[in-house]
């Protein structure tokens, strides 16, 4: 995740993906490691997804979750169905 969030300071964006039995601290290693970046670099943006077992089967089923954060503050337009 260090090499992610380095990437990600230089302008290159990573994806990062932590998987594990419950109970193992997944979501508190992820939790200090954002913390720390977000300390070290405050420019710095983070998305988040969680994945839910239900959803496996479904090819970029998380990608939605991530990309909600882009489109604060767009406009989504009808699409274009000829009539204009």
């Amino acid at each position: 995740m260090l090499d992610a969030i380095s990437r990600a300071v230089h302008g290159r964006g990573y994806a990062v993906c932590v998987e594990g039995e419950p109970g193992i601290g997944k979501t508190a290693l992820v939790d200090a490691v954002v913390t720390a970046a977000m300390t070290a670099h405050p420019t710095i943006q983070v998305v988040r997804a969680v994945g839910v077992e239900s959803e496996f089967s479904l090819p970029h089923a998380g990608c939605s979750t991530c990309s909600l954060p882009c489109w604060t503050g767009c406009t989504i337009y009808p699409p274009d169905n000829g009539t204009r």
